[in-house]
């Protein structure tokens, strides 16, 4: 068995507590190394269960579907290999095999369907698309979409159009939820914002914010995502000479969702270049608790419209 076809494996040694009375690896136990399998996954995918929890939403397992091809015995290293095969409308399907490590023999094979609940009702909910982005970043390949029913979460949609003259000035636009994982944090910090509190748990945890907090740069950055997906519009857009203010208000932790409202302060018509101008907007940014986290006002340029 080859694990190419697999972004994540998991290498267990057959214990004793794993055999039956013939000696060999008991049927049931494959759902334990499949699950975890699984859960390495998601640490793969830098969304380790606990963010996925604090993110308001739980995977169970629904179905299992497994073929015995041969059997595993006392002492074998065996190897689980797993990717994400499909999505459903709420529910995940992961393709699994696991071998034997010494010649690589099949044991068995199969299909693990997890199902997407959300935390504060228990009930079936989409699969955040976040989880589908990590997915699909560590297998390289979109993940085949398998529609079976109407989807309660429904994708982002793209920013309509805008000129200078479309943006009135009290108007407010919201972002959508964007979720802070603990290895994005990192990876971010050990880049870019090395402090102590940004990359070093223990002394994070033992300095004035008690834990690790994402480097304010990270929060603008997560922010700035959010003004792209539902605020920026290409048509119109040339980008922007800069922000007026930036202030870091509370500190954004592993497991927040951070999403911004954007309220339009004034719209002008440049002086030097009567076919663009400028719109001035004062951003507010909150985590999933209403904490106001990050404030900024800043300024775009625009186009006019050619009508």
């Amino acid at each position: 068995m080859q694990s190419g076809s697999f972004p994540v494996t998991y290498a267990r040694r057959v214990r004793f507590s794993d055999t039956d009375a013939q000696g060999i690896v008991f049927n049931a136990n494959y759902a334990v190394y499949w699950d975890d399998a699984a859960t390495d996954l998601f640490d793969a995918i830098g969304i380790p269960w606990d963010d996925l929890v604090a993110a308001g939403y739980e995977m169970v397992t629904a179905h299992l579907e497994v073929d015995f091809r041969a059997p595993a015995r006392l002492a074998d290293v065996v190897v689980t290999g797993i990717r994400v095969a499909e999505v459903g409308t709420s529910s995940l399907v992961f393709r699994v095999a696991t071998w034997r490590e010494a010649d690589g023999e099949l044991l068995a094979e199969g299909h693990l369907r997890y199902v997407t609940l959300a935390t504060d009702t228990f009930t079936p909910t989409g699969v955040p698309d976040f989880f589908l982005e990590a997915v699909e970043r560590l297998q390289g390949a979109p993940v085949p979409r398998v529609e079976r029913g109407p989807r309660p979460v429904e994708a982002p949609p793209r920013p309509q159009v805008r000129y200078l003259e479309d943006w009135k000035v009290g108007e407010i636009l919201e972002t959508p939820e964007y979720l802070v994982t603990k290895a994005e944090l990192l990876s971010f910090a050990r880049q870019y914002d090395p402090q102590a509190i940004h990359i070093d748990e223990d002394a994070a945890t033992a300095g004035p914010f008690g834990g690790l907090i994402a480097s304010g740069w990270h929060t603008g950055a997560m922010v700035m995502r959010g003004f792209v997906e539902r605020v920026i519009s290409p048509e119109g857009a040339l980008g922007s000479p800069g922000v007026d203010e930036l202030r870091w208000r509370a500190p954004v932790r592993p497991g927040d969702r951070i999403r911004a409202n954007v309220t339009v302060t004034d719209v002008e018509v440049s002086e030097r270049n009567p076919h663009r101008g400028t719109v001035h907007t004062f951003t507010e940014a909150f985590n999933q608790d209403d904490v106001l986290v990050m404030t900024m006002k800043g300024r775009g340029l625009y186009l006019r419209s050619p009508e």
